[in-house]
């Protein structure tokens, strides 16, 4: 605000300024040019100065004395800082007669004293050195000439209108030009809010306090339009207008209550007039953007904003409009309309909101392409906005909401757990927050109190507010407890609500079983898991495979045996499983060395497999058939080419073992054996049971000869 400009005298604008100047400029080290009994002696009593006459008493007798030093001592703080400036060295000339004067004054009590002359004498003087200290207060580190409702007006044109209201309401302590603009502006969002009745009585204030501030009449303007009465709208409006005829804010803010109207032809209109007094005002190109905007015009809607900048380049609710425009259409740009803001004033609150708005879109978009590095990034620029944002009180509890998710998701539990407790101290109905707070409490470890939120959560919410992860949730803690059948069903329950999710519910059924070694039912769930996505990878090929390896193993444990002999029924039913799970192994690896013939992992998996039969035979005291020797054959070369590094050597022993055993058992040919187990010694020649096994065979071969030997020196004798 710029108090040069305000229907002030010279003499209030110095009262203002060192009211300011105590209020404001302590932190910065400016105490000391301003005495200390002044400060404290400074009382807003004096707003009725502009009368020229003051009752006096001792107590006022005080202030006015005060006041006066004050005025004096902040004069020469400006002259020491401006230096020789035309009207500084002739004030500080007449300090001493005024105080001479100002002592005469408050010699007298309770008597009606005219200061007309000591006023007129002292203005001039003030006017000159104001509008120069104007131009050193604007360096200051802090706006002191700044507008109290500053904040307030930028919160209501960012549509904040909680924020605005809180701020307005605790604003004291006010010029009448500013009391009366704060009055207006609680009309104004009153209005917004939909309070007609508060609106009216603010606006109805703020012509009180101050009427010959246009905007209280152009508020009630509104109001008369909203009821249908266009002629007494057009009479306050005139009014407003016939009170500041060169100041082109009111008739385009009078254009902007019709634009809130729809009653365009009559908005432009007024814009033509705000024209006439100053065509290059921004604010008449902001309400032309807002009235396109208003009829779905967008694209020109944002050549009237950029017009607006183009004219006043620290329009911020300007850019902050062109970035909202921009949020959805297109990211980056609406980011580029908020780097330009933050440069204007790097502490412009609403659009923080915006910004972390934009950021978190970004972020969800990441995660869900599991960009584990671009969501954290995008979440923690998102997460510092929201911070900012909702560090004043009355935004939109819609940002508290966000800000408590992106902790959630952020991994700050701690810390989301006290941002979700506040959001519903404020709205205990909101449904997004306690699903989060469930989330939240089973991250913390809290599994039985979450089990307990999400599941009265579901119990209480109906169906089609229901979401797929508040039924996975609920499924996550279920199988955290082992409640495996449980957990099935709250995931059977999601699928409902996304069935493109099914296989990742399937994978973590199938987890689950796995790690409870109930293989059956993971070979269940694998098929299921398939069936859901037919792209499935060899991985999961493989680990269904080793399910049915794991599976047939069962059928080899001497007490499945036992069970059989005491139940010979039983004996047809685990044969017929256990086919099964061989069957569907040898296929699951069949299909690996389809998918990749190179690779060894189908070749020697089937293999055991296989071999798993010839276990299920020998243990029922069958004869073995050796099922897995042509398939320990295939898999030997493609061993062999893999084992550049010695990585497959026990591989290729194991292949090398069993067929040489083959030979032995079913042929009975040692020779054969001994050739394969020197071949399985190449690869492991530190191999003792190998070596062992060779020199029993070279041993029974050596008794062979000498019993062949000596049959033949007998027979010869």
């Amino acid at each position: 605000m710029d108090l040069t400009k305000l229907r002030m005298t010279g003499f209030e604008r110095l009262n203002r300024v060192c009211n300011l100047l105590c209020q404001k400029t302590v932190p910065f080290g400016l105490q000391p040019a301003i005495r200390g009994s002044a400060c404290l002696g400074i009382s807003f009593q004096f707003d009725e100065f502009p009368n020229r006459k003051v009752r006096l008493n001792h107590h006022t007798s005080f202030l006015t004395y005060a006041n006066v030093v004050n005025f004096f001592e902040t004069a020469k703080y400006f002259c020491f800082f401006l230096g020789k400036i035309t009207g500084c060295n002739k004030f500080q000339k007449k300090i001493p007669t005024f105080a001479v004067v100002i002592k005469f004054i408050t010699g007298f009590s309770n008597r009606q004293i005219k200061i007309q002359n000591f006023y007129k004498k002292m203005n001039a003087t003030i006017k000159k050195l104001l509008v120069t200290a104007g131009v050193l207060l604007v360096s200051l580190p802090v706006a002191v000439f700044a507008g109290n409702n500053e904040h307030g007006i930028d919160y209501y044109r960012a549509e904040l209108y909680g924020a605005a209201k809180i701020f307005f309401l605790q604003q004291t302590e006010q010029t009448v030009e500013e009391q009366a603009e704060n009055y207006y502006y609680l009309g104004q969002i009153y209005y917004k809010l939909g309070q007609i009745d508060s609106a009216q009585y603010f606006y109805n204030k703020s012509i009180a306090t101050d009427a010959e501030y246009p905007f209280g009449y152009i508020g009630n303007g509104s109001l008369e339009l909203k009821k249908g009465n266009l002629k007494q709208a057009e009479e306050l409006f005139k009014k407003a207008t016939g009170l500041a005829k060169k100041d082109p804010s009111v008739p385009t803010l009078v254009a902007e209550a019709y634009v809130e109207h729809e009653k365009y032809s009559e908005a432009n209109d007024a814009l033509k007039k705000a024209r006439k007094i100053n065509s290059q005002y921004s604010g008449i190109y902001t309400t032309e953007g807002d009235m396109l905007m208003k009829q779905n015009k967008v694209g020109d809607a944002m050549g009237k904003y950029d017009n607006a900048i183009l004219f006043n380049a620290k329009e911020k609710a300007t850019y902050l409009k062109c970035a909202q425009v921009y949020k959805t259409l297109n990211p980056d740009r609406s980011l580029e309309y908020l780097d330009d803001l933050f440069k204007i004033d790097a502490n412009y609150i609403p659009a923080f909101a915006l910004y972390g708005d934009i950021y978190r879109a970004q972020g969800d978009a990441y995660k869900e392409e599991n960009d584990t590095v671009n969501y954290e990034a995008a979440y923690t620029k998102a997460l510092d906005a929201y911070e900012k944002f909702i560090s004043i009180p009355g935004v939109p509890v819609l940002q508290h909401e966000r800000y408590a998710q992106l902790l959630f998701f952020t991994k700050n539990y701690d810390r989301a757990e006290k941002e979700i407790a506040a959001v519903l101290a404020i709205d205990p109905d909101n449904t997004v927050m306690h699903r989060i707070e469930a989330y939240n409490n089973f991250a913390l470890g809290k599994d039985d109190v979450a089990l307990e939120q999400i599941t009265n959560f579901l119990a209480i919410t109906p169906a089609n507010k229901q979401l797929f992860v508040d039924h996975r949730a609920q499924g996550d803690i279920y199988l955290k407890k082992g409640d495996f059948i449980k957990g099935e069903e709250s995931y059977l329950n999601a699928m409902k609500f996304d069935d493109t999710k099914k296989a990742e519910l399937y994978g973590k059924l199938i987890n689950a079983a796995e790690d409870a070694k109930d293989y059956p039912i993971s070979i269940g769930l694998y098929e299921k898991f398939f069936e859901a996505s037919p792209d499935y990878s060899t991985l999961s090929l493989y680990k269904y495979g080793q399910a049915n390896y794991n599976a047939s193993i069962a059928y080899t444990d001497k007490t499945v045996v036992a069970e059989e002999k005491a139940n010979p029924s039983l004996q047809e039913v685990n044969e017929a499983a256990f086919n099964v799970y061989i069957q569907k192994g040898n296929k699951a690896f069949s299909d690996m060395i389809s998918r990749k013939s190179d690779n060894y992992l189908g070749y020697l998996w089937k293999a055991r497999i296989h071999s798993i039969a010839d276990a299920f035979d020998q243990i029922r005291e069958r004869s073995m058939k050796w099922h897995a020797k042509q398939y320990y054959e295939e898999a030997l070369p493609v061993l062999i080419a893999n084992n550049e590094n010695g990585d497959r050597k026990n591989d290729i022993v194991e292949a090398y073992r069993y067929i040489g055993n083959y030979y032995y058992s079913a042929e009975k040919n040692v020779d054969k054996m001994a050739e394969y187990y020197k071949k399985a010694l190449e690869f492991d020649p530190e191999n003792d049971q190998i070596q062992g096994v060779l020199d029993s065979i070279s041993k029974m071969k050596a008794q062979q000869r000498a019993a062949a030997t000596k049959a033949a020196a007998e027979q010869g004798n």
